[in-house]
């Protein structure tokens, strides 16, 4: 939006206020209100207001002014009503929910988070921060600026939001008790965030006496690594001491009466109910000897964002080294922790370098490369969560798929048993939200999930990698065959077949197209497979089936749907054995394209027939209808091919003047000819002036044809002659003195041709191997003293 636009927008919305505050006053005059009103709205776009009437802005305002005017010190406030004419003076065809309470972090977005919760769609949210004064009965007395509202420290958050309608009272009862619930907890992790907080330099404090126990390294990693989340990287919801504890032969994990801060102040459960339903086994593994553990909580956030918590939980040792409880933080990790480079995170770092370390890849290698980048993009929650060794396994399973097409399966179970995360490979073209749903579903079942969550990665790679995150009842998990699951998912990704036998079936129909599919459907390799749509192997297998003994090639040079202004693509189809890059690189660059990457693939038939697909990559510079020069490009690449006609720098003037195989060897003919007068300029130098002006070029051509076709009649003269003033008019434009008098030799050539065989055919229809002229020497100033009458 220009500057223009937004005042004409402010200017409008400030109209829209006027009438509002001018409907305000209507009911009598009252400055607290009409003050209040243009703060409440000051915010709001004014696209969203001119939704509304001016008397429902009026009334809806009103309502919660009525509603938050009086809020004794501290107190909450919230309703969640459908309003009445008859009860309230108004209506809305939404329901209103109205908030008042001191302004503090996470208020929005917890809000918006429950109710997306539970399905329902907001509509309008109005959210001003007001800074003002209240009495000793919570009265507003006056609305403040912020620094007045500093030094008072009355700075509140009112919300209205409008949402979904809900008719049902239960719902709404159910609702507000929700949003009352998660507003306190809002408030008991803002008030404790500091002393939580502290509690990362106490803990650092009491671990320095477990070096002897774990050893300085791993003290000295895991107390940077609570000082890191300190440092803007966790948001800390709640913090809880725990001792453990043996009763009846049962590992227990006892609060610390009064340790509860944030979410878990409440202390009134005595022992750790999560903890407590765990397998005997899961739980003697909390005696493990470690500095702390990173996993997920086993309940959902009810502040700030939606998802699991993050659970970092330190042990604690007591004097003989065993572990004796563990102080326990719950939270979030920050979009900040979550893009850091590993090589910068605390823990994190450590595993990465053990991990570079053991894999013994040569400094400076592909594969090294390849490792680094996968544990640099690799999920943040598995980097925390998982031990070296898992993350060892993952990541060089990764580095060993080499971006080969196929579907890798990584499953890490957590510490306690409550989930799987599983990290799945698969061909990125064969990625979409209904192949990720009956994964989901084969994993689902396999590990006997109750639910499941993904996250999709994307990138320039061949692969695509979701995470899925299947949360289980800790004591059924299930046994399962990591092989066999992993091909499930495999086959459950619709195969390339299936695709090709519905393409060839829709466009040969059904008998001629189940012929093509017998024969081609198990010829194509898989790399084959995995870079070209079975849609697009149609065209393909119908240029593999029309080449013959006779003709051995096929070409194809086309633009890919939605690629990128220049790029092409040009595929060779051939008999027996492929193109050498060696030879097709020099005959595709002199055509003018700049050869990027070759994808070659053979396809062997049932019957041991083979042919070559390669399909090149190229960059072209300048401006270029595919569509007009294809046949030529083709012809052109062809004949150089077969040797009929030579691979040089003319050859570009297929792409830049338009010219067809015919008319470049005309050109050729002409440079061959100057190389003999006393023009002293190369090959190479003509053919790149000639190429650097592909408008004369094409002229040269058309004069040439339009003075020697023998169909041209009459008018031949007066084409010529037009094309010569084209010509030269075009000479005008040519800065460089070499170019003029280069492109004037060429012209030359053409005015003193007196006779051609160019135009003459061969019974066949094909041209002659040659090019023969006559010309008039006295009209070529390039030819020496003294010049023959004829040549």
């Amino acid at each position: 939006m220009t500057a223009m636009q937004r005042a004409y927008s402010n200017s409008k919305k400030q109209q829209r206020l006027d009438k509002v505050t001018a409907l305000a006053k209507q009911h009598g005059p009252s400055p607290s209100f009409e003050q209040f009103l243009q703060q409440y709205y000051h915010d709001i776009a004014e696209e969203d207001l001119r939704q509304y009437t001016p008397q429902y802005l009026c009334s809806a305002a009103r309502s919660h002014w009525e509603f938050g005017r009086v809020r004794p010190a501290g107190e909450f406030r919230l309703r969640v009503f459908n309003p009445s004419v008859k009860r309230d003076g108004w209506k809305s065809p939404h329901t209103i929910i109205e908030m008042v309470n001191g302004d503090m972090p996470f208020l929005v977005d917890t809000t918006i988070m429950t109710l997306t919760r539970n399905g329902i769609g907001v509509h309008l949210t109005v959210h001003p921060i007001l800074y003002l004064a209240r009495d000793k009965h919570g009265v507003i007395t006056r609305f403040d600026s912020g620094d007045a509202a500093h030094e008072s420290g009355l700075v509140e958050s009112w919300m209205h939001l409008e949402i979904d309608h809900q008719s049902d009272a239960a719902t709404l009862k159910k609702l507000e008790d929700e949003l009352r619930a998660a507003m306190n907890d809002v408030r008991a992790t803002v008030d404790d965030w500091h002393l939580i907080r502290d509690k990362v330099g106490e803990i650092c404090a009491a671990t320095d006496a477990y070096r002897t126990i774990l050893g300085d390294d791993e003290v000295d990693e895991g107390q940077r690594f609570l000082e890191w989340l300190a440092n803007n990287h966790f948001t800390f919801l709640g913090f809880r001491e725990y001792r453990l504890v043996e009763e009846n032969g049962e590992d227990l994990l006892r609060i610390v009466p009064g340790s509860g801060l944030g979410i878990l102040r409440d202390s009134s459960a005595k022992v750790s109910q999560s903890f407590l339903v765990l397998p005997k086994d899961v739980r003697r593994r909390a005696r493990t000897r470690e500095f702390m553990i990173v996993t997920k909580a086993n309940s959902t956030a009810t502040v700030h964002r939606p998802g699991y918590m993050d659970y970092v939980g330190v042990k604690r040792y007591d004097q003989a080294g065993n572990v004796s409880g563990e102080w326990r933080f719950l939270g979030l990790f920050t979009s900040t922790a979550y893009s850091r480079s590993p090589a910068d995170t605390p823990v994190v770092r450590r595993k990465v370098a053990e991990i570079r370390q053991r894999s013994q890849l040569p400094s400076g290698s592909h594969d090294l490369k390849a490792l680094m980048h996968i544990l640099e993009t690799f999920p943040r929650d598995e980097l925390f969560q998982s031990t070296t060794e898992e993350l060892y396994t993952a990541a060089m399973g990764v580095v060993q798929l080499q971006e080969r097409a196929r579907v890798r399966l990584f499953i890490r179970r957590d510490s306690f048993g409550r989930f799987f995360s599983c990290l799945l490979y698969l061909p990125r073209d064969r990625y979409n939200s209904q192949v990720r749903g009956k994964i989901q579903s084969i994993l689902l079942a396999a590990l006997n999930g109750k639910s499941a969550e993904h996250e999709v990665f994307l990138s320039e790679s061949a692969l695509a990698r979701i995470q899925f995150i299947v949360h289980t009842t800790p004591w059924k998990l299930p046994a399962f065959e990591h092989a066999a699951l992993e091909q499930d998912i495999a086959r459950a990704v619709r195969s390339w077949q299936d695709e090709l036998k519905e393409a060839l079936v829709e466009k040969f129909g059904e008998e001629r197209g189940l012929q093509l599919l017998a024969r081609y459907a198990s010829a194509f390799p898989a790399a084959y497979q995995d870079d070209v749509k079975a849609k697009a192997a149609v065209f393909d297998i119908e240029q593999l089936d029309a080449l013959t003994t006779d003709e051995g090639l096929r070409l194809s040079l086309y633009r890919p749907k939605h690629s990128a202004a220049g790029y092409l693509r040009f595929k060779i189809f051939h008999r027996e054995q492929e193109i050498s890059i060696s030879d097709a690189l020099p005959m595709l660059e002199n055509l003018g394209v700049r050869v990027m990457g070759e994808r070659p693939y053979e396809i062997r038939l049932a019957d041991e027939s083979i042919f070559w697909i390669q399909d090149f990559e190229l960059i072209y510079t300048g401006e270029l209808d595919v569509d007009a020069v294809r046949d030529s490009f083709h012809e052109q690449f062809a004949r150089v091919w077969r040797g009929e006609a030579e691979n040089d720098g003319f050859n570009r003037l297929v792409l830049t003047a338009g010219l067809n195989w015919r008319q470049t060897t005309l050109l050729r003919a002409c440079c061959k000819y100057l190389l003999q007068t006393s023009l002293t300029f190369s090959p190479a130098y003509m053919e790149r002036t000639l190429s650097a002006n592909p408008q004369i070029a094409a002229l040269l051509v058309k004069y040439f044809e339009a003075r020697h076709d023998p169909k041209g009649g009459k008018e031949r003269d007066a084409l010529g002659a037009r094309y010569a003033g084209e010509i030269d008019k075009a000479l005008e434009s040519v800065a460089s003195l070499d170019d003029d008098r280069i492109l004037r030799s060429f012209f030359n050539v053409a005015r003193a041709t007196l006779r051609t065989n160019y135009f003459q055919t061969l019974k066949d229809g094909g041209h002659k191997p040659y090019i023969a002229f006559k010309f008039d020497p006295s009209q070529l100033p390039e030819l020496p003293l003294p010049k023959p009458m004829f040549e």
